[in-house]
């Protein structure tokens, strides 16, 4: 594996409730970064666990080389 080697890992069960914690903060860098200041989340939690109980949903992690760098739900 070299160093600008993107990996999708599938997201464990038991790291779900960090995978959507660092969804929500990484959203809201982003839309702070534009907007400014928001009320509240920017990604409601529902949202998150909605798409991520869709039925057919794939959880990922985001790996560049050895460092997490994101994620993805697809459906």
């Amino acid at each position: 594996m070299t160093s600008s080697e993107i990996i999708l890992i599938p997201l464990a069960e038991d790291q779900r409730e960090t995978f959507i914690r660092e969804l929500q903060a990484a959203f809201a860098v982003a839309v702070i970064a534009q907007y400014g200041e928001q009320e509240g989340d920017i990604i409601p939690r529902e949202e998150i666990e909605q798409a991520l109980d869709q039925p057919g949903a794939e959880a990922f992690q985001i790996l560049l080389g050895r460092e997490a760098v994101g994620g993805a739900v697809v459906t």
